[in-house]
């Protein structure tokens, strides 16, 4: 019978042996699943946003959008050029306590983010009711392993889609997603 030491230091020679294994491989790394970039689309970056991204946007009839972070539940909020709330969409799952807001037409866009956790959530409402139209968790740059880590999205309406650009601790990202209904349509991970 082999002792539990030498079993142990045997066990050990074989895992120092092994090779690594390979980081398994992500959409935005290049999988076999994660579509490229459309053509035009590029990185683009407002420094000037980084501090005041825009958490509110101004509709056509002078009612204001608005995102409201709280501890329990953060709210997105159409109101009244007197202030009258129109209407208030509670934010489900984890609370995310930053936002970027897009208004194209009758529809509001919002990326929902902590600035310590990779990646956002995209939402479209109907600005005229605040109904929920679709919902897409983007991953940006992938788990990340500690706390000290700082998140930022910003969103444009382009030609080819709804563009995410997320500037993440771990590196930098862009997503593209429809829409219509939030599918993804691109992605690519362009590191720091």
């Amino acid at each position: 019978m082999t002792s539990w030491p030498s079993a142990l230091g045997a066990l050990l020679g074989v895992l120092a042996a092994a090779p690594p294994a390979a980081p398994p491989a992500t959409p935005e790394r290049g999988a076999a699943a994660a579509p490229g970039l459309p053509p035009g689309v590029a990185w683009q970056w407002d420094k000037a946003l980084e501090e005041h991204p825009p958490r509110e946007v101004a509709a056509p009839d002078r009612s204001r959008l608005v995102f409201s972070a709280r501890t329990r539940t953060s709210h997105i909020r159409r109101t009244g050029a007197r202030g009258a709330i129109i209407w208030s969409h509670a934010i489900r799952g984890m609370q995310p306590l930053d936002a970027v807001l897009l208004l194209d037409g009758d529809t509001l866009f919002a990326a929902l983010y902590r600035a310590s956790v990779s990646g956002c959530r995209v939402i479209a409402l109907d600005a005229r009711s605040g109904a929920l139209r679709w919902e897409t968790e983007l991953e940006g740059v992938g788990p990340v392993a500690h706390s000290a880590y700082r998140t930022l999205v910003q969103m444009r309406l382009d030609p080819a889609g709804l563009v995410i650009y997320g500037n993440e601790f771990k590196g930098r990202y862009i997503e593209v997603l429809r829409p219509t209904d939030g599918r993804l349509v691109g992605r690519r991970f362009l590191g720091r």
